[in-house]
């Protein structure tokens, strides 16, 4: 994991979810479901090799009837990518290990209709 000596700030994240089920079109980009929403931690400065951390709920897919979700988290680029649509500053972050601490708490819902990662993030 990094060691930051730095500022670090916690980054909401909203990526595109590209793939059959979820095509991307105009009336799409206006649901929040549309999108796979994640915490980005990382430098406030950052360079073109800096590193963060990604920490989500993800799913995985067993068969083409279920799937189920995880909690993951992952070092990660600071730079932009095709996918990686906004990240938007949630604020600073005065204890890293704090923060990953109360990520790794938050549940995930098994089978719970309707939860997904946007659930997920809205419990912080």
């Amino acid at each position: 994991m990094w060691p930051y000596t730095c500022v670090v700030e916690k980054q909401l994240c909203l990526e595109a979810m590209m793939g059959k089920n979820n095509p991307l079109t105009q009336d799409s980009l206006l649901r929040s479901n549309m999108y796979h929403w994640s915490f980005l931690v990382g430098p406030k400065k950052e360079n073109e090799s800096s590193s963060g951390m990604r920490y989500h709920a993800n799913e995985r897919r067993k068969n083409q009837d279920h799937s189920q979700w995880f909690f993951e988290e992952r070092e990660t680029s600071m730079k932009a990518n095709s996918i990686l649509l906004v990240r938007v500053l949630v604020g600073k972050v005065k204890s890293t290990s704090r923060l990953v601490e109360i990520l790794r708490q938050v549940p995930i819902k098994q089978g719970e209709s309707g939860w997904n990662c946007v659930a997920w993030v809205r419990r912080h």
